[in-house]
Order: C-alpha cells, then structure tokens, then sequence
C-alpha cells in the first residue's frame, strides 16, 4: 500500500521529486517541482500495470492511457481493474461514482503512438533488458519532449535503458 500512499499526497499537480529519482537527473529541484503530469500513461496491462494506472486515476485523479502489446491482455487487465473496483464499492471503501469516474479516466490502448500526448509514462512490462530497451526507444521517439519516462524495473540498470533514450536520457 506504499504506492497508495504515495499517489494519495500527489494532486493533479505532481512534482517530479515524487515521481522520479534525483540521482539521475540534471534537472534542478526547483525545475522539478514545476513539471505537472495531466496525463499519464502506463505500459503493461498487467496486475503491476494496472495497479499502478489505478492508483493514478483514483488518487490523482489524471487521465491514464493504459498501453499493450494484446488485446486479450488489455482486456483481462481491463476486467481485473472492474474487479477491483467492485470489490472496494462493496467494502465502502468507494462510492460507486468514485468508481466510475476511476474506471472512466482509464483508456486501454494497443497503439504505443496513443501515449503522444502523455506528460510521463510508467513501463510495467517484464524483467527483460532489451524489451525495455526497444520500447523506450521507442518512447523517445513518441513521447513529447518534456515527458518523464519512469521504469518499473527491479533488476535491470537504469543506465541500459535510459541509453536506448537516445533525445535526452535524462528524463529517465
């Protein structure tokens, strides 16, 4: 529930001292805290993928394109997210209007190109380094300047991927 925490203190404003490590950046702290994420985008529909899609849309209240590679996957992390939703109505830990406008903020998407607009995207994708790697090459080229690509990597170096970043490895 740490993540859950940590989404509940953000608002529609985010700074990226909470979104991103400081340790790989040449960004300033005072740069940092003016970036604001509208929207958000989440690759991997997965439970990793779709528990952190939820937790944005539910806390922070921003928009997020939930992106993969399938379709039969996007839609069984699609009913994954309704069950969650259901299960916390049930509970009354929601209300189902908070529900539905969570559920409604989330657009599931197989079109990497959809995340053009996004101001940061999460990757949540299994643990394989040139997986990764071809898809932040591929973000690099996609995603505005100014957006954050952040890894859900355990495992794999930041450095390696933030290579395939070949605009600015830095907003890694």
């Amino acid at each position: 529930m740490l993540a859950s925490r940590s989404f509940r203190a953000l608002s529609p404003r985010w700074t990226c001292m909470q979104c991103r490590s400081f340790s790989t950046t040449k960004r300033s702290f005072a740069e940092a805290q003016a970036a604001q994420i509208k929207k958000l985008g989440v690759i991997g529909g997965g439970q990793m993928g779709l528990g952190i899609a939820l937790t944005a849309s539910r806390m922070a209240k921003v928009p997020v394109t939930v992106c993969d590679n399938s379709q039969k996957s996007l839609d069984k992390g699609m009913a994954f997210a309704d069950k969650l939703l259901s299960k916390d109505v049930g509970k009354e830990k929601i209300s189902q209007s908070d529900a539905d406008a969570t559920r409604g903020r989330l657009t599931p998407t197989t079109k990497m190109d959809d995340l053009g607009d996004v101001d940061m995207v999460i990757e949540a994708v299994p643990e394989i380094a040139d997986l990764k790697k071809s898809i932040f090459g591929s973000l690099a080229k996609i995603c505005p300047p100014h957006a954050i690509l952040a890894t859900n990597t355990s495992s794999i170096s930041i450095t390696l991927i933030a290579r395939a970043t070949t605009d600015d490895p830095t907003n890694l």
